[in-house]
This record gives structure tokens, sequence and C-alpha cells, in this order.
């Protein structure tokens, strides 16, 4: 049985790829096609300023007005 945050990640991964995405280049040297991802705490207290910056880099690399991510919450690191 899937655990909740196995059911909430499924349910936002169908939420934000159903209406499509839009690539960001890659600062590599070595560009790789593909998706990461990158786990490090934040304290509670910077989440929303932290979000709002990465939201406006988003905008500003992609070109699109508006974007859309998601945040995953509550995680052990065990």
């Amino acid at each position: 049985m899937a655990t909740p945050t196995e059911v909430d990640r499924g349910y936002w991964h169908e939420v934000l790829t159903a209406g499509g995405s839009t690539a960001i280049p890659r600062w590599t040297l070595s560009p790789q096609i593909g998706v990461a991802e990158h786990a490090v705490p934040i304290p509670p207290g910077s989440v929303p300023a932290l979000l709002a910056a990465h939201a406006a880099v988003l905008s500003a690399l992609s070109g699109e007005p508006e974007v859309v991510g998601d945040v995953v919450t509550g995680l052990s690191g065990g």
C-alpha cells in the first residue's frame, strides 16, 4: 500500500504534468536530457521567500508569465 507521501506525490505529478511543461536550459558544460531531484532541508521561515525567488527565476528563464511548482514537505532523511 502506498504511503500518504507517495499518494500526494503521484497526485501532484499528474496535476503538474497535465498542462505540459517548458524546458529550462541547464547551466552545465555537459548537458543531459532528463529530470533531476535535489533535496535540501530549508528552515520553515525561509520557504515563502525562497519559493517566490524560485518562481521569479523560472519565469525569467522560461519567458512564461506564470509558473507552477510543488514542494514536498515532512520527509525524513532516513
